[in-house]
């Protein structure tokens, strides 16, 4: 009897030893306090060398422990990076958020991860060198076997903006260099295909489908995926 209090009374003490222990990191384990000194040595390597300026937010449990803006978000008006109002572009970040809008057609029944994506492409779409199939899983895993191209990448001219539906047409596809599901390969194209998908399969335009059905759901206000994003802030 005396065991099992000594054990409660030790279990009761150490608990919130614990508690506030967990509370005080993040998941990977550092203190909370020693986020910002940490953060702050890593950006000090790049910002100013590098690259102009970066915006970081780290969240945990809802609540932000860093909203830190570092270097300049204008190089030629020295303007500093605001982390809650200067603008960055979704990039790459973007190719998460499709995967989480095919998977909820996935979900809905609208789609097959192992289907042939020609299945969900006009007719004669691509110019494929290989006559294995790609699925959906291929172009979630970069194995669709699509060789990656800067080419056309970006415009800052709005009057140069390229529907998905024209843009991803054989006109403009990259060679397909190895044979689907074989080697991993980044592929831009692949995933801008993904988002062609959506669209067919919504009936309604990528950055439309993406703000209504994602971004605003996960109550992303200050995020858009529309080409023209300076018209929408």
């Amino acid at each position: 009897m005396k065991k099992f209090l000594l054990l409660m009374i030790v279990t009761l003490l150490l608990s919130p030893i614990r508690s506030l222990a967990s509370e005080n990191t993040v998941p990977s384990g550092m203190l909370v306090r020693d986020i910002e000194k940490t953060v702050d040595e890593i950006m000090d390597k790049y910002i100013g060398k590098e690259i102009p300026g970066a915006a970081i937010s780290i969240v945990k449990d809802g609540e932000f422990v860093l909203l830190k803006g570092y270097g300049q978000s204008d190089i030629e008006t020295k303007s500093p990076v605001d982390p809650e109002k200067t603008v960055f572009e979704a990039a790459s970040v973007s190719k998460v958020y499709t995967w989480s809008a095919i998977m909820q057609f996935v979900e809905q029944g609208k789609l097959d991860l192992h289907e042939d994506i020609k299945e969900y492409l006009p007719k004669d779409y691509l110019n494929l060198e290989f006559n294995k199939k790609i699925t959906l899983l291929d172009l979630m895993n970069h194995t669709a076997g699509f060789e990656d191209k800067a080419e056309n990448l970006l415009t800052y001219q709005p009057e140069k903006l390229i529907p998905l539906k024209d843009f991803l047409t054989n006109k403009n596809q990259p060679k397909q260099v190895f044979e689907p599901g074989t080697v991993i390969s980044y592929s831009n194209f692949g995933t801008s295909l993904a988002g062609y998908i959506i669209e067919r399969i919504s009936k309604r335009p990528f950055a439309e489908y993406m703000q209504e059905e994602i971004l605003e759901k996960l109550q992303m206000q200050n995020s858009t995926f529309e080409q023209e994003y300076d018209q929408w802030i």
